[in-house]
């Protein structure tokens, strides 16, 4: 079906919910829709199918910047799921001319773990902790799930998918399947004691996952940040021990990139490895000297390297 110039987007997006299976009330639901509701705000009207098009969606996302005042990468991240949106109907046929719409300049950020203080204290804050989750004493639930991220490093979203009869706690080694993980690949992890003994502690009662947690993510995360606070640490989100497990590795002469399954080295360098954890040596100490007359003949210096004085 070829969409009509003045048709109402609202009517394509329910077309596109249902196509992709998309649940109302569900995280990646409630994404998108606020991004539909944001580019209707830009707009100052409901949007029409006319309004596919790079030079209207084009400035929408320094307006979600400027005007908004998004991060870049939460604009990006709106873009992504818009554009995601388009192509779907333009290989439907719905729309017309396929999206070339640029991402915003996004800074780079240093990747923040949490050191082994840190953690230490979070688990303590941990014990303290008395409202449970699903059945499970809050305390040794929380405990085993910053152990579990700590020693492997899996994500939140995949942790919380993976089945209880996926551990072999005998050996440590825990089962994550391709989908439940974030690009179709598959993992062993193998966990070591401490993390173990904190997991024999939520063994039971018999169950389908591993970690449930019978609520959305913004209640996760809410309960993990009085965590923080009761730790007196500043709030970071799960990912963070994952930062730590790849920093960790990667000081101690792993390779965090084949740990984290990464297909591209700078990803890793990027985004995982904490630089206050994965120490490097300092430039200036791989700089000739200076100081003098009297060193301008010494090894190393500029004048033996043939530079000027």
């Amino acid at each position: 079906m070829i969409a009509r110039i003045d048709a109402q987007l609202s009517d394509v997006i329910e077309r596109f919910y249902k196509s992709r299976s998309i649940v109302k009330g569900s995280q990646t639901h409630k994404l998108y829709r606020i991004g539909f509701e944001q580019f209707d705000l830009y707009l100052e009207r409901e949007a029409k199918s006319s309004d596919m098009a790079d030079e209207t969606v084009g400035p929408w996302l320094p307006w979600l910047r400027d005007v908004r005042g998004l991060a870049p990468v939460t604009v990006n991240g709106r873009r992504d799921k818009f554009l995601c949106f388009w192509r779907w109907g333009c290989r439907k046929k719905i729309f017309h001319h396929w999206p070339e719409v640029q991402k915003i300049a996004q800074p780079d950020h240093i990747p923040h773990g949490l050191k082994t203080e840190e953690i230490e204290r979070l688990l303590r804050a941990c014990e303290k902790v008395t409202q449970p989750v699903a059945g499970i004493p809050g305390s040794d639930w929380w405990q085993a799930i910053v152990w579990f991220w700590f020693h492997c490093g899996e994500r939140s979203g995949a942790t919380r998918k993976i089945r209880l009869d996926a551990v072999d706690w005998e050996t440590g080694e825990v089962s994550a399947p391709g989908s439940i993980r974030k690009a179709g690949k598959a993992e062993l992890h193998t966990l070591g004691p401490e993390a173990m003994e904190a997991m024999r502690k939520i063994r039971h009662p018999e169950r389908k996952l591993l970690f449930p947690f019978p609520h959305d993510n913004a209640t996760l995360y809410n309960r993990l940040r009085k965590i923080f606070k009761r730790a007196g640490l500043v709030y970071r989100p799960p990912k963070s021990l994952r930062i730590s497990f790849a920093s960790y590795l990667e000081a101690n002469g792993g390779n965090a990139t084949a740990a984290l399954q990464h297909s591209s080295r700078s990803v890793t360098v990027k985004s995982y490895l904490d630089p206050s954890i994965v120490k490097r040596e300092p430039a200036h100490k791989l700089l000739p000297k200076l100081g003098g007359a009297h060193n301008v003949s010494q090894p190393g210096s500029l004048e033996s390297a043939g530079g000027s004085p």
